[in-house]
């Protein structure tokens, strides 16, 4: 008996409607994509623990150039927001018991 064959997909097509974005959005957007790429292969703690705070630094730089920040002074509120529900799940999931 033979076995189907399996199609095994090797990339992933992401369209973003960029009409509303400014030229530093499109360079943040792609800087987060490709440190993401990196960081989700590596190999080496230390590269992994730098990409890591690579991407976050990275997207709290998008986050902070988002257009609702144009008439805001607290724009920094956001990212502390952010982070401390971060750390939060965080805690919670150091003592939660995963489904199996």
């Amino acid at each position: 008996m033979s076995t189907p064959n399996k199609t095994v997909e090797k990339g992933i097509n992401l369209k973003i409607d960029t009409s509303e974005l400014s030229p530093q959005h499109i360079r943040l957007l792609k800087q987060i994509n490709s440190t993401l790429l990196h960081l989700l292969i590596a190999d080496d703690e230390q590269e992994y623990f730098e990409l890591s705070r690579e991407l976050i630094k990275t997207s709290a730089q998008l986050i902070k150039s988002a257009n609702i920040t144009k008439n805001s002074k607290n724009m920094h509120q956001a990212i502390e927001y952010a982070i401390d529900h971060v750390y939060d799940d965080l805690a919670k999931n150091a003592t939660a018991k995963p489904d199996n």
